[in-house]
């Protein structure tokens, strides 16, 4: 089960249920934080601020959109936005019974999770930061590829 960023807190609850269905899950999380609540006002705002103009930016390059259609479309990002804010900091990843591989940047260091996985935590250090670590000119996707690879060549038949 994989999940990035907030997907990580997804896929932390998935895999959860999962063993309660008698499932071996093997997690991994791509550059997330156990609790995000320390996040200040502002930092939620810039965060937030930075993901709405990158979504706005793709929806209009793919569109000829009127002033009307833009200004709908950035209202519609807003709310969406502060749903996911809200719902960001309120999230809290309960301890994992279960080997966990956590792909996190060079700068997420205080992510919390050597205490929440208790089957053990490997983490793999990417470069770039949370919004290019994914992108292709990176060379970081080889390495997620090849730790996921590596730890399901490993795993038992019946494993997710």
């Amino acid at each position: 089960m994989m999940g990035y960023s907030f997907g990580g807190h997804v896929a932390d609850e998935v895999a959860q249920l999962a063993q309660v269905a008698g499932w071996r899950v093997n997690l991994f999380i791509v550059d997330a934080t156990v609790s995000y609540k320390g996040l200040t006002s502002e930092h939620r705002s810039s965060t937030a601020v930075a993901a709405r103009a990158k979504m706005l930016e793709a929806a209009l390059k793919s569109t000829g959109t009127s002033l009307t259609e833009e200004t709908a479309l950035r209202d519609a990002i807003q709310r969406r936005m502060d749903s996911n804010v809200s719902a960001l900091t309120q999230s809290v990843l309960a301890p994992y019974d279960g080997q966990l591989t956590l792909f996190r940047t060079e700068v997420n260091t205080a992510h919390g999770f050597e205490k929440l996985g208790l089957g053990g935590v490997k983490e793999v250090v990417l470069k770039g930061d949370h919004d290019s670590l994914l992108d292709e000119g990176m060379g970081n996707l080889n390495a997620v590829a090849e730790r996921v690879k590596e730890v399901l060549d490993s795993s038992s038949g019946g494993d997710l």
